[in-house]
């Protein structure tokens, strides 16, 4: 492995075993995050949203409401 790419991996966060965890906006609040940066969920777009953390309940997960996160004009221009 070549030099840089170690070191690359040396100093990446890594993920917990079994995978990234889902945590809830409660969570977040109690890191004191109080926003997200929303990116539209349609892959050929690249709108995007600041969204404040507090709006939502503490029990949701960002991944339970992922799916809602298509702008408007992604949207309208989606085949029907």
């Amino acid at each position: 492995m070549p030099a840089y790419l170690a070191q690359l991996a040396a100093t990446t966060p890594h993920m917990p075993p079994g995978g990234p965890v889902k945590i809830t906006f409660g969570e977040m609040r109690e890191m004191d995050v109080r926003g997200v940066l929303v990116y539209c969920s349609d892959y050929r777009c690249g709108h995007s949203v600041a969204l404040p953390a507090d709006r939502c309940p503490d029990d949701v997960r960002l991944s339970d409401i992922e799916s809602r996160f298509v702008c408007g004009p992604a949207a309208s221009a989606a085949p029907t």
